[in-house]
């Protein structure tokens, strides 16, 4: 399966998902992460000594040479059965090409992302390697996590979502002027994203899980504040979101954003693993005033300090 543009409009709060399997469970990713499955070879892997047990070794793909990440591990799943012939599912985003070890695959199943429900309080933590669960056929489908299980194999991945500058006095005062409300479905990233931007000195009206929280919060605060006659700019200048969030996805609160008469004043920024060319153009479609791959936390800064201060 080649990577193939995805028909979607953007906006629609619908995603594709490809369903595989691993040890006899089903298993789903965003198809915008996925650039190939191909079969497994044993000649284009060389073992790497002294590594984490996740990982199988380094692929050999194309002109890449990749990590490959044996999944059966990474989700702590016992072996069913032997597998003849093992698939890799080959992965790319954060600019990063990765390749999972994976036993088959079904088929893609377009959904909507109020069908995707979240972990529940037990299963939930910053550790998790899983978005949520949607029921399809019969079925549970656990929709993974990737960027969390290479961040856990491997830290650097996401090294850049610190942001560790030293913010001078000024600096801090001039940004203390800015307020942010920001949407990310990922625990660890909200957090490590979060702590960043109050270090810089940014101000938070609002932090939400998932994108329909977020659109409730906005839309109260847009009702509250106009109904006592200030301006919304006094208590919001910049909305940051992720793009792949339970309930309501990222593209959908940024258009339902410009659409309300109210709220349409205010910058948005889409920060997301996803953003690529195509995704570029959905971003473009929705009137976002910006948008940013994962991890890159300081180039959001500057994007923050340009559109809060408009």
């Amino acid at each position: 399966m080649s990577n193939q543009e995805i028909l979607l409009e953007s906006g629609n709060n619908e995603m594709e998902i490809i369903e595989f399997y691993v040890s006899g469970q089903p298993f789903g990713v965003n198809v915008a992460k996925v650039n190939q499955i191909i079969q497994f070879e044993e000649k284009c892997l060389t073992n790497v000594p002294n590594s984490r047990v996740e990982l199988k070794g380094t692929y050999q793909y194309r002109e890449h040479t990749m990590p490959l990440i044996n999944l059966q591990k990474a989700l702590n799943k016992q072996t069913v059965e032997k597998i003849e012939k093992p698939l890799i599912l080959i992965t790319e985003f954060n600019d990063i090409i990765s390749g999972f070890t994976i036993d088959g695959v079904d088929r893609i199943h377009r959904v909507n992302w109020n069908k995707l429900q979240p972990m529940g309080n037990v299963f939930a933590s910053e550790n998790s390697t899983c978005i949520g669960t949607i029921h399809i056929e019969e079925r549970d489908i656990v929709v993974l996590d990737l960027e969390a299980i290479l961040a856990k194999i491997n830290p650097s991945t996401i090294k850049g979502l610190k942001y560790e500058k030293d913010v001078s006095i000024s600096e801090k005062k001039e940004a203390e002027k800015i307020k942010l409300y920001f949407a990310e479905d990922s625990g660890l990233i909200r957090n490590t994203v979060v702590t960043g931007l109050k270090q810089a000195g940014f101000q938070f009206a609002g932090v939400a899980e998932d994108g329909l929280k977020a659109w409730n919060d906005l839309e109260k605060m847009a009702d509250d504040i106009t109904s006592k006659g200030y301006k919304i700019k006094d208590f919001l200048n910049v909305v940051i979101t992720d793009i792949e969030m339970p309930h309501k996805d990222g593209l959908t609160l940024c258009k339902n954003i410009k659409e309300h008469f109210v709220l349409n004043s205010i910058p948005v920024i889409l920060f997301s693993s996803l953003i690529s060319e195509q995704m570029a153009k959905k971003c473009d479609s929705v009137n976002a005033d910006a948008y940013i791959a994962k991890p890159k936390t300081e180039g959001l800064i500057e994007l923050i300090k340009k559109l809060g201060a408009s």
